[in-house]
């Protein structure tokens, strides 16, 4: 942060981001869409007014602050059937899901609210869920955030190392319940 003669406190686009709790990917975003005002250095930087990004959190204030904030959820997964009632049972239970069928759309669900947990399929779109995750860390810093797996197809050999979610809707939900600390572990 700096100050030019002590008028005003200017950020980075990083220092932004991170004021904001959001990736610089959205910060840029928002600049580039109107929302945020952002200005430019002689050398073509971009930076933002501490003012200028209080007022757009005060102006993008949903719910007061004495509500309880709901739990977000990302559920990932190409069946729309078992995408649906897995949301379905999550929003009962009062949070706030977004769902994704496609690799592509990961990315808008995360953009718009930054989930608590991440319910996804091993395999979505072609493309490995792992290779999924780790675009998905590197481009939004969700390293925190936890992840239940999850997978139609039977493993290779029967039994695999990792320990994977069956795909029935009752035990994601159960999953994600745990994870998010509404119910306890079953005891073993």
């Amino acid at each position: 942060m700096s100050s030019v003669g002590g008028s005003a406190t200017w950020l980075t686009v990083g220092q932004a981001a991170k004021h904001v709790g959001v990736a610089e990917r959205t910060v840029r975003r928002w600049a580039d869409d109107g929302r945020l005002t952002a200005y430019s250095t002689p050398g073509g930087h971009r930076r933002f007014r501490l003012v200028d990004i209080e007022a757009f959190l005060e102006s993008s204030r949903v719910s007061s602050p004495d509500e309880e904030r709901k739990s977000q959820v990302l559920v990932i997964d190409d069946d729309e059937r078992r995408r649906a009632s897995v949301a379905y049972a999550l929003e009962a239970d009062g949070c706030d899901v977004r769902e994704a069928a496609r690799a592509k759309d990961v990315f808008d669900a995360v953009d718009a609210a930054a989930p608590d947990v991440i319910l996804m399929n091993v395999a979505v779109d072609g493309i490995d869920g792992i290779e999924l995750l780790c675009r998905l860390r590197d481009a939004h810093g969700l390293e925190a955030v936890s992840v239940v797996m999850f997978t139609g197809a039977e493993a290779e050999g029967g039994a695999s190392k990792a320990r994977l979610a069956p795909p029935q809707t009752a035990r994601l939900v159960e999953a994600a319940r745990r994870v998010l600390g509404a119910a306890p572990a079953p005891a073993a």
